[in-house]
């Protein structure tokens, strides 16, 4: 069974290559009036739902057997060392800390507490909370500051080769200073040989500064990146930057503003030339009604038409989609890939959604696939990968990373999070996030990562 599975992975990955061609043209005689720009530029398809012809793939989930390009590792086996952290060493220890902790005497404590202030005797444990992947290699943000009130004050970078089995710590920082750097969640890409990422930085009491930083992960330097004056403060959810995205062997800056609800009333996305490392605007909207997104290292857009139906816009065609409200998922040459579903809940990052089906517009069968997941419950991301796409949802306070294959509408288990506790002894909840460093995808449960080479 293994065997034929990687077979017809095999056959899915070498099909659909040859690019078709337009034979059907006729001859336009030349206009020495035109400039040579726009006698370069590539007429613009427009594709309608209507053009595609209609396949509903119904979905089963297999657990026994996953494809062997999902690779994992084991977060909660890598040890990067223990520190006392320096607020709790320095001589105002209070400032970062409650009294309790220092007095061997108190009273009254609540069993979370006791087993907190019986911690703090001894060093801090490092924690990874921020990783990314690439070519083989793991790379932390680990703090070794986890009871404190301010945290962030003793962290270090980690890289982890992954064939190998060898931890190395890149670069260990320490500092009280308030101007220390703050990783943002989600936003540790690795491109070139540097760890780019969003740090903030207080400005002052009640001010914060964002930028794009970039570690050098051969020496260890870490200086800015990237920046600009309007990266200041904003209230949430609307911060300076959100996010980093590096695709293709493109890194993008990407700022959202929310309006009410979840309208965007502007969205800004900063690219960076990999020759010079400089930056520049590579996009700008308005009032939009979704956020433009980067698909295969370029930006997508969405929005609606007249007739209030979601379009989708790329530098080579419009697709106008039948659907009124619909999440974009994918969208490049070959196909076009929509989400339809229920929202149930909205946070900072993302939603969950339920009743969810992905619809998947081949362009080159001109073929629409369907795939309803309900057999995977409520999801709450949805990546394109290179055959297939990764999918997580919510099962209480698990989630499940699914891999699903839409040419066999077969979907695989990969991964499972679930609750873990921390040194404190507090269950809190683990969730899967799908990650997207150029050319591996992958899905942390903050204990197990999976991931997958797309090349």
């Amino acid at each position: 069974m293994k065997k034929l599975l990687i077979l017809f992975l095999a056959l899915i990955m070498c099909s659909g290559c040859a690019e078709k061609k337009n034979d059907d043209s006729e001859p336009v005689e030349e206009d020495i009036n035109v400039n040579e720009d726009t006698a370069l530029e590539k007429p613009v398809l427009t594709l309608k739902s209507s053009d595609f012809k209609e396949i509903s793939v119904p979905v089963s989930l297999k657990n026994d057997t996953i494809p062997d390009e999902l690779k994992s590792v084991n977060v909660s086996d890598l040890d990067f060392g223990e520190k006392f952290p320096v607020c709790y060493t320095a001589e105002n220890r209070q400032d970062y800390y409650p009294e309790f902790l220092f007095d061997d005497n108190a009273e009254g404590l609540t069993e979370g507490e006791k087993i907190m202030a019986e911690a703090m005797k001894a060093p801090q444990k490092g924690q990874a909370e921020e990783y990314t992947l690439s070519g083989g290699t793991a790379y932390f943000y680990v703090n070794y500051d986890t009871y404190c009130n301010a945290n962030g004050h003793s962290t270090a970078f980690f890289r982890y080769d992954i064939e190998k089995d060898e931890l190395t710590e890149i670069v260990s920082m320490d500092s009280l200073d308030e101007t220390r750097i703050t990783v943002a969640p989600n936003s540790l890409k690795y491109f070139d040989g540097k760890l780019y990422y969003i740090g903030s930085v207080s400005d002052g009491e009640n001010s914060v500064h964002y930028c794009v930083y970039a570690l050098d992960t051969a020496t260890g330097e870490n200086k800015v990146a990237f920046d600009d004056e309007a990266f200041s403060d904003r209230n949430a959810p609307n911060y300076p930057l959100d996010t980093l995205v590096c695709q293709d062997g493109h890194l993008y800056a990407v700022d959202v503003t929310y309006g009410k609800g979840s309208d965007v009333t502007a969205q800004v996305i900063y690219g960076m030339n990999p020759e010079t490392g400089e930056w520049s605007e590579v996009f700008m909207g308005m009032d939009m009604y979704k956020p433009a997104e980067i698909c295969g290292g370029k930006v997508v857009t969405v929005d609606r038409n007249d007739e209030r139906k979601v379009c989708i816009h790329t530098d080579s065609y419009d697709f106008v989609s039948p659907y009124r409200s619909a999440e974009l998922i994918y969208a490049d040459e070959k196909e076009t890939s929509l989400l339809l579903a229920d929202a149930v809940t909205k946070y900072s990052s993302g939603s969950i959604y339920d009743n969810c089906v992905l619809h998947v517009f081949d362009h080159e069968k001109m073929e629409h696939y369907s795939f309803d997941l309900k057999e995977l419950g409520t999801a709450t991301e949805i990546q394109k990968v290179k055959n297939g796409y990764l999918i997580t949802n919510y099962d209480g306070v698990v989630a499940p990373v699914y891999y699903l294959i839409p040419e066999a509408g077969i979907a695989f288990q990969v991964s499972l999070g679930r609750t873990n506790r921390d040194q404190r002894d507090i269950y809190y909840y683990v969730h899967n996030m799908l990650s997207v460093n150029d050319s591996t995808v992958s899905a942390s449960s903050f204990q197990d990562i999976m991931y997958t080479e797309l090349d």
